[in-house]
């Protein structure tokens, strides 16, 4: 699994998380460029958090895979201080990625990310 993580900068060149209320809030771009199974697990550290209490992805390259944000089933991310990224088939079904065959594919390509949490 590889991918590239970048900041974005806002519209004051800041690319730290910005305050919202008693939460902060950072974008991102994910670059997928080696997909495992495991879907692409975000730290909360890699964001500049300590903790993430919400994530959104809010656009994506690639319209042959759609990414999903993985929740459980009591509606939990990965953990307080990381959400795990997975690449599905357009259709959305909850079938992994290897039974959709994103498994092991390269550049699959720009998922636009936003991120809220505590510092």
């Amino acid at each position: 699994m590889a991918s590239t993580l970048a900041l974005l900068n806002d519209h004051h060149g800041q690319s730290s998380p910005t305050v919202m209320g008693h939460h902060y809030c950072v974008d991102a771009t994910l670059n997928i460029t080696d997909y495992a199974v495991a879907g692409e697990v975000i730290t909360a550290a890699s964001l500049g958090l300590s903790s993430i209490t919400q994530a959104m992805i809010c656009g994506y390259e690639s319209v042959a895979y759609v990414p999903k944000i993985k929740v459980d089933a009591d509606g939990t991310y990965t953990s307080s201080s990381s959400i795990t990224v997975l690449v599905l088939n357009p259709s959305g079904s909850d079938a992994d990625a290897m039974a959709t065959g994103a498994d092991g594919l390269t550049d699959l390509g720009m998922v636009r990310l936003r991120v809220w949490g505590t510092l």
